[in-house]
């Protein structure tokens, strides 16, 4: 599957890639397999260095692969269902805690007033 592989620098960057010389424009693409792609990014080259020692920025290698698009799900996941079913239960427990509560409170307020007689 094709993807794009972005070059985010404000450099072009070009590499020796599996024998062939792979050139991406400062904010431009180049389209390669997925799995090429995740190698040319993981990929690395000789460091260079401006004429004070430090590193020169036209060299470094800023490249962001497109993930592909997903086929679309004809459903939930079993890890979307799973979540549902945890947010449902915990929405039944604060209700119980609720009612547990007021119900509390209302034995409370009849037990005070009984008290007072």
């Amino acid at each position: 599957m094709l993807v794009k592989v972005w070059n985010d620098n404000t450099y072009p960057y070009s590499e020796k890639f599996r024998g062939k010389e792979v050139v991406i424009e400062a904010g431009k693409f180049v389209e390669m397999e997925y799995d090429q792609a995740i190698i040319f990014k993981g990929t690395m080259n000789t460091v260079k260095r401006t004429k004070d020692g430090g590193f020169d920025p036209r060299y470094f290698k800023r490249i962001r692969v497109e993930e592909p698009n997903k086929p679309k799900s004809f459903g939930p996941t079993l890890e979307q269902q799973k979540a549902e079913e945890i947010q449902a239960l915990k929405d039944e427990l604060k209700f119980i805690k609720t009612m547990l509560a007021q119900k509390d409170d209302t034995s409370k307020h009849n037990n005070s007033s009984k008290t007072k007689v």
